[in-house]
């Protein structure tokens, strides 16, 4: 071999070593000139669930009991915050049709808590004001739905609207009765999604929940 050709094969390399190192270890230019890394290739592919294994599931919504067509679209929300909560990188959630949810999320080292935590049903509660006593839960309000009300000055406001059977008719009675004029809180998976104040005794098994914003988000809290 003369001595070009062992100069090529050196400077290839060399070349192909300097790439090998920005792929795997970045280069700490900081530690250099004094600012900025150059950080490691591999640290941004998205592998995918083909080559680091993960969980896939599919969901399928129960809509024989409800009319609203959005539940399926709150549900996915609701999964979203779940998964972002275990920290994991690039979940896939899309709706399949009219009534499934597609999960996918690539490099997660607990499947087993994953699955619990997707597959568990959302729970609604509504605190007393201290945020701990436990008035009722969500399986009393047969209905809750985004919709515009006129309010007192005579513009159009979105609010929720809820429906409750007899027993929650009761319970939400007896509860607007005691804290007439405090919150009462109304929480999902533990996080507070509203706190509306009492303004009156409620006991035709009807309420609102004022103050939440656009229709879009109205219908979102339902």
């Amino acid at each position: 071999m003369n001595v070009k050709n062992t100069v090529k094969l050196t400077v290839i390399l060399l070349i192909l070593i300097l790439v090998l190192a920005v792929i795997f270890f970045g280069i700490p230019l900081s530690k250099i000139v004094g600012y900025y890394d150059i950080p490691p290739v591999i640290d941004s592919i998205n592998y995918g669930l083909d080559l680091t294994g993960g969980v896939y599931v599919v969901l399928e919504a129960d809509t024989s009991t409800t009319t609203d067509s959005d539940a399926v679209d709150r549900s996915i929300a609701t999964i979203r915050e779940r998964i972002d909560a275990l920290g994991v990188k690039e979940p896939t959630i899309t709706k399949q049709g009219t009534n499934r949810i597609r999960i996918s999320i690539p490099d997660i080292a607990d499947q087993e808590q994953a699955l619990e935590i997707i597959g568990k049903t959302a729970q609604l509660e509504f605190l007393a004001p201290d945020k701990k006593t436990v008035l009722f839960t969500g399986d009393v309000v047969t209905d809750a739905k985004g919709v515009y009300q006129t309010n007192s000055s005579g513009t159009k406001e979105a609010v929720v609207s809820l429906t409750f059977s007899s027993e929650g008719k009761k319970l939400f009675a007896d509860a607007t009765q005691k804290y007439y004029g405090q919150i009462i809180y109304i929480t999902l998976d533990g996080k507070v999604i509203s706190d509306p104040k009492v303004n009156a005794v409620i006991s035709d098994g009807q309420a609102v929940i004022e103050g939440v914003g656009t229709l879009s988000e109205a219908s979102n809290l339902a």
